[in-house]
């Protein structure tokens, strides 16, 4: 976690099960459980701490004063509208089927979701932060349970507390078609509702030589990076890549393997490097 202060407890008024709930999210991530008593604001002035995992009955949010942030459908319905030309699937899955995606860098599982829903891919997520790995847990579990438009996407995703570079450490070579890569970068970026709240629970894991090798090595088919839109890589990691979907908001760069990076042309360097723009919360 990025030194925020967080405490977990329930909503106003909690049954038996949102208290056994709070206080196993608490121990989870190693975290002192409070018991409500009063407004949010007064919890958070009298325990001193910035943010606050609140579990409620049907749902699990992480709140500051302001803001709140959980995991649901989001923008998947927009998404999902461009169907099988969304640039995110065209470098994930360019000839129209994969059947595995490890994400290295869940977040609130968006890209999990989008992945998991257009093409019945089962994607197993990790996420360095272990406040962000139970709020992804809960969500997908409450969107699998409760039906909708998204239950069976939500059904296929299994969320690790894991940091992306040591897990991919652990893993055989070529033991995932495709593994995605959402990192964290240097200059915060404007998000959503609730991005300030993700930015200080997100653990920093920036995109480095080491860890693109890891996750092309852990790759039988491509690497997918997300990155801000025009971004050029360093010197270091420009030559790695082979392609470039580009996007409104992103761009996505491709590390293939076999045939496909034989075929492949260089990334466009179209741009002089600069620092790239902070993961978003999509994962």
């Amino acid at each position: 976690m990025s030194g925020a202060r967080v405490v977990v407890s329930t909503a106003r008024d909690p049954g038996p099960a949102q208290v056994e709930r709070a206080r196993e999210v608490a121990a989870q991530c190693i975290l002192p459980f409070v018991p409500r008593r009063g407004p949010l604001s007064e919890l958070l002035e009298r325990e001193d701490v910035d943010l606050v995992y609140v579990v409620d009955r049907d749902r699990e949010t992480l709140r500051d004063a302001t803001e709140r942030l959980s995991v649901h459908e989001g923008l998947m319905k927009l998404r999902t509208k461009v169907g099988p030309e969304h640039p995110f699937l065209r470098a994930v899955a360019p000839d129209g089927g994969v059947e595995a995606v490890l994400d290295a860098t869940l977040g609130l599982a968006q890209d999990a979701l989008h992945l998991a829903h257009a093409l019945e891919a089962r994607v197993t997520g990790l996420e360095a932060s272990p406040v962000l790995a139970c709020l992804a847990q809960a969500g997908l579990r409450r969107m699998a349970a409760t039906g909708g438009r998204f239950a069976d996407a939500a059904a296929r995703i299994t969320v690790r507390r894991a940091e992306a570079g040591r897990h991919l450490a652990g893993l055989a070579p070529g033991s995932w078609p495709v593994v995605l890569l959402d990192p964290m970068f240097t200059t915060p970026l404007r998000g959503p509702p609730g991005y300030e709240v993700f930015r200080r629970c997100a653990v920093d894991a920036p995109l480095t030589p080491a860890l693109l090798a890891a996750a092309a090595r852990v790759a039988a088919r491509r690497v997918v990076v997300k990155a801000p839109v025009g971004w050029a890589p360093p010197p270091d990691l420009a030559e790695r890549f082979h392609r470039r979907i580009r996007g409104k908001a992103l761009d996505y760069l491709v590390v293939e393997h076999g045939a496909a990076a034989e075929d492949a042309a260089p990334a466009p360097k179209p741009y002089p490097y600069r620092q790239p723009r902070r993961r978003t919360p999509d994962g």
